[in-house]
């Protein structure tokens, strides 16, 4: 039996990785799978060895206070490579850990596989060059990227993006109005404010600011929070106990994306959920001073840090960031996009090209037909 070994420690990974989990069992019934990661992960089936729990982190600065459980967990899964020598080792996303870990099944001859590898087309572009040494295939979700990893001499292969197979709304507009007592005539407008503790912590209450704002000049529109899958209600009932005009609902946030006329978003994976749902947005992010400093620094997009921007290579959506995440822009910007019809459709124009540029359904199972070549 082939022993498969699958390591992430966010939860957009662990989401991926249910995903190729399920992928790859379906191509090898037999296939054991172990490793690193999340609820998803467990329900598709792999023996979760460690739990990547309280690992991520915001950005470089706040990554300093997980540093020393960061070191141990890797030293962990190093040692566990070590001992159980597995057939494959699957790693996605979460860089700063993965591509140590790279290196580490190197030395001990583990064939090594990257799914959804660094940004190395937005910052340190020669972690694209060391990958090469030390990973045998790359499976990249977007275009661009997968040139960026074979000029660096990677052997790299375009998937297609899997949010495509994956952001599926399972209720229509009405039936999702009615389960979360909505009306469905009404303007509805999402507030996605992340998946981290410290990212609610930051930017949930400046949107509910802004909900309170646009609510006193649009009594009419309607609020909803969709909790994120790493979060609790008591993560974030402090924070929203005097906000009445919002809804919070578990468990449904593609229903939430699907029924929205506007989403107010936390820059990260739900922004290119909501293009590939082709729902309007502004994206809103807000990180301490010097991280976002060095950011302007090392980031080389085009000026933008929203990933359906950066597909497009051009601003398709606003971004507040910094300074200008801040309730007013926020309200701004939600009441200029509510009632500009005309806005409000260029934008959706833009977002159809965006999902257009991430390749056609099916990406899951054919990232799961390269990683298993790779056994050996």
């Amino acid at each position: 039996m082939k022993k498969v070994v699958i390591i992430t420690g966010e939860a957009s990974g662990d989401l991926y990785g249910g995903r190729l989990t399920g992928a790859i069992k379906g191509l090898l019934p037999d296939v054991e799978l172990e490793g690193m990661g999340g609820s998803n992960m467990l329900a598709a089936g792999v023996n979760l060895r460690f739990d990547m729990a309280d690992l991520s982190a915001i950005g470089a600065i706040e990554v300093i206070n997980t540093i020393p459980k960061f070191f141990r967990r890797l030293k962990e899964v190093s040692n566990y490579l070590k001992t159980t020598k597995p057939d494959l080792l699957i790693l996605i996303d979460f860089p700063e850990f993965n591509m140590r870990l790279a290196k580490t099944a190197k030395r001990l001859g583990i064939p090594t596989v990257y799914y959804i590898p660094p940004t190395a087309w937005a910052w340190r572009r020669g972690r694209a060059k060391t990958m090469a040494k030390s990973v045998d295939k790359v499976i990249s979700i977007f275009d661009f990227e997968a040139k960026v990893y074979q000029e660096a001499g990677n052997n790299v292969e375009f998937v297609g993006h899997p949010l495509l197979d994956i952001v599926v709304a399972e209720r229509t507009k009405e039936e999702a109005c009615q389960a979360f007592n909505l009306d469905s005539t009404k303007k509805i407008i999402g507030i996605l404010p992340g998946s981290r503790k410290k990212e609610i912590k930051v930017l949930l209450p400046i949107m509910l600011s802004a909900v309170e704002e646009i609510h006193r000049q649009l009594p009419d529109v309607q609020f909803i929070l969709p909790l994120a899958p790493t979060l609790s209600l008591k993560d974030i009932s402090p924070l929203t106990t005097h906000h009445s005009p919002l809804t919070i609902v578990e468990n449904a946030t593609y229903e939430v994306m699907n029924i929205s006329d506007l989403l107010i978003v936390a820059s990260g994976t739900a922004t290119l959920e909501a293009a590939c749902l082709q729902t309007p947005m502004i994206i809103v992010y807000k990180v301490n001073w010097l991280t976002g400093q060095l950011g302007k620094l090392l980031v080389h997009t085009g000026g933008f840090i929203g990933l359906p921007n950066i597909v497009a290579g051009k601003q398709v959506v606003p971004e507040l960031l910094q300074v200008r995440a801040n309730p007013g822009d926020i309200c701004h910007y939600a009441i200029d996009l509510l009632q500009d019809g005309q806005k409000k459709e260029a934008m959706l124009k833009e977002l159809r090209q965006v999902r257009e540029k991430l390749g056609s359904s099916g990406a899951t199972r054919r990232a799961a037909e390269d990683a298993i070549k790779c056994l050996k």
